[in-house]
């Protein structure tokens, strides 16, 4: 019996920088060790239409059962796979696993009509299911799956955790094009890549699951923390070394630090590899020791659990933290020279007006950490998304998730705070840059996947140290952040000052938009990105100008975004909106500040919307 494993499609086209599906890459390994015959589609490198992609698959290697899974931010993509593979052929079997199925499984097992699901853990699973498949065996007695029975749907009782991680086989990187992953890596495609001018990086798990249970988090793979010994990772890390080059792991357990004297260990013996690597860890697991050690051994940035800056409302998350512990932690590690990621999150149950102006009061004074703000957003299976389900706020679980899980009022602030909370965290989000002084750029050579390269130099305004990049490529028309390769904080860059060959039309379509400026025509912006953030782009091409700049509308195809706060007005979803109530004459200016695929998407879809093309303009060409 053949099997297609399908990865579904991460991002919107082709050429962006992904996570590699590290957990299917497990299913295949031990469907492979067992002897089945599996095939792979790897939807993020197609570069036509997907559901042709599936089909061709499908038909060419003769496939009966099709596999795949994700979590619930990925439900269209998912929901695209299995409608292909049914429309297709309907007595394909399919199977669903992942966070997506897991947390849901009564629900999304039936919305999706699936065959079968695998619930957390897949490995043992996906083996006893196939065997049941071909020998016709009873699922009944296979713990962790989901079928149909009698027109019933029947959910097993979970399986245990598997303990021993050792017996596993390593992920299966060929059967997802790996090398054309690797292939495709630009120093600048992600926030941890910036050390090298060619990375090669791919990820790695040395731990399962988490023994905390913040509020706000769903552990996939269950609830029960388990380990690999070193033994098996760094045979591993052998394996990866020799067979693909690469100069740099991401260590994706969702927390690295719980043990200190087997995190110690790692340290001493990544050592000898010259890897760089990057981990998640919890502030009160670090120290200066562990900090100096950890450096030397290659480790250049944390991910770090912060969330907030009130004791109360770390309480309330379950974080088992204090704020001092976060001051402490920060601080030493940026004076180590690591680089610091990480989040401060706001809407949980308690949260008021005073703690979340104490946890931004916290922010502006440690600015110089580039710690993002978000709004809490209650994912499928977490504590909060099953209390406000309990508490009637999510009535739709389907169309919940259908949305992308968004942010809501989870608090006992009235709608119109927890509004200006929202408003407020996210303009103060796009205005922590740190702008970074350019000293000299030059265009290298063109890529075919990623455009224009270039190699550059700049100050870095934490460090003040001169660093010089090279094949680094434009991701976004107006800033972007980068590390620093010496002191690893990271700064900001405008980008029509470090990529100026993708910016040859900037100061003709600035003249544009002035004469439209002085003429009273009606402006349209879309997308409304970070209002902070686009102010001061816009500053920098404008001058003195700005000030006459006035939108009558502001369209984003971001759901949550729609109704909120903006500049003089308010966001309207682009999606939904009926274009043939605007003005012919309206002209939508493209913001600068988003990337050349979203440019390519948006454009499209306002021509299909029956936009006439010279009433689109763009200050960056994208073209």
């Amino acid at each position: 019996m053949n099997i297609l494993l399908i990865a579904p499609r991460y991002r919107r086209e082709y050429g962006e920088y992904y996570e590699f599906p590290l957990g299917l890459a497990y299913i295949s390994a031990v469907l492979k060790k067992s002897g089945y015959n599996v095939f792979g589609l790897n939807l993020n490198h197609c570069k036509t239409n997907e559901q042709e992609e599936i089909i061709q698959a499908i038909r060419k290697n003769n496939i009966q059962i099709v596999a795949t899974g994700g979590l619930s931010a990925h439900y269209p993509k998912i929901k695209m796979i299995i409608d292909t593979v049914k429309s297709h052929d309907e007595n394909l079997i399919t199977i669903l696993g992942g966070g997506i199925l897991s947390s849901e499984p009564k629900l999304i097992y039936e919305d999706l009509k699936l065959n079968y699901g695998v619930l957390q853990e897949g490995e043992e699973t996906i083996i006893e299911l196939i065997d049941a498949i071909i020998n016709k065996k009873d699922f009944a007695q296979i713990k962790g799956i989901i079928f149909t029975s009698n027109n019933k749907t029947c959910i097993n009782p979970l399986r245990d955790s598997i303990d021993k991680l050792d017996c596993l086989p390593f992920p299966d990187y060929e059967i997802f094009d790996v090398e054309e992953y690797l292939d495709m890596q630009k120093p600048n495609d992600d926030y941890y890549m910036y050390p090298f001018d060619n990375p090669r990086v791919l990820p790695v798990i040395s731990t399962r699951s988490c023994p905390y249970s913040c509020t706000f988090c769903y552990h996939p793979l269950g609830k029960t923390y388990r380990v690999n010994t070193l033994d098996y990772f760094f045979h591993w890390i052998d394996f990866l070394v020799e067979k693909y080059n690469i100069n740099m792991v991401a260590v994706l357990d969702e927390l690295f630090s719980v043990n200190k004297e087997r995190m110690m260990e790692f340290a001493k013996r990544i050592k000898k590899y010259n890897l760089k690597w990057i981990a998640q860890m919890r502030v009160d697991d670090v120290d200066e020791e562990t900090l100096k050690t950890l450096k030397a051994s290659g480790l250049f940035y944390i991910s770090y659990g912060i969330e907030s800056a009130s004791d109360e409302v770390l309480k309330s998350m379950k974080k088992k933290l204090k704020v001092n512990k976060i001051d402490e932690a920060l601080a030493l590690t940026k004076k180590h020279k690591i680089g610091i990621q990480g989040n401060l999150i706001f809407g949980d149950s308690i949260e008021s007006k005073a703690t979340y102006q104490k946890s931004l009061q916290w922010w502006e004074k440690h600015k110089d950490y580039q710690i993002n703000l978000a709004l809490i957003e209650p994912y499928p299976g977490t504590p909060i998304y099953l209390k406000a389900v309990a508490d009637g706020l999510i009535k739709d679980r389907l169309s919940f998730i259908k949305q992308g899980s968004s942010p809501m009022n989870l608090t006992q602030m009235s709608d119109e705070e927890y509004n200006e909370m929202s408003y407020t965290v996210t303009n103060k989000s796009a205005s922590q840059m740190i702008m970074a002084t350019v000293l000299e750029s030059e265009k290298i050579c063109e890529d075919d996947i990623k455009g224009n390269l270039y190699k550059f130099k700049v100050i870095c305004p934490h460090c003040k140290e001169e660093i010089l990049y090279s094949n680094m490529h434009k991701v976004v028309g107006g800033i972007f952040k980068l590390g620093c390769r010496n002191c690893n904080q990271r700064f900001d860059l405008f980008s029509h000052e470090v990529f100026p060959n993708d910016f040859l039309d900037l100061n003709d379509n600035i003249i544009k938009l002035k004469k439209l400026m002085d003429n009273n025509t009606q402006l349209a912006l879309i997308p409304s990105t970070p209002e902070s953030q686009l102010k001061l782009i816009l500053k920098s091409f404008l001058k003195d100008k700005f000030d006459d700049l006035k939108f009558k509308y502001y369209f984003d195809r971001d759901i949550r975004k729609e109704g909120t706060k903006y500049f003089n007005g308010h966001i309207i979803n682009h999606e939904t909106y009926d274009f043939s109530k605007i003005d012919k004459d309206v002209i939508f200016l493209l913001s600068p500040s988003i990337s050349s695929i979203s440019y390519k998407s948006i454009k499209k879809n306002l021509l299909n919307k029956n936009i006439k093309e010279e009433n689109i303009l763009s200050l960056v060409c994208f073209e």
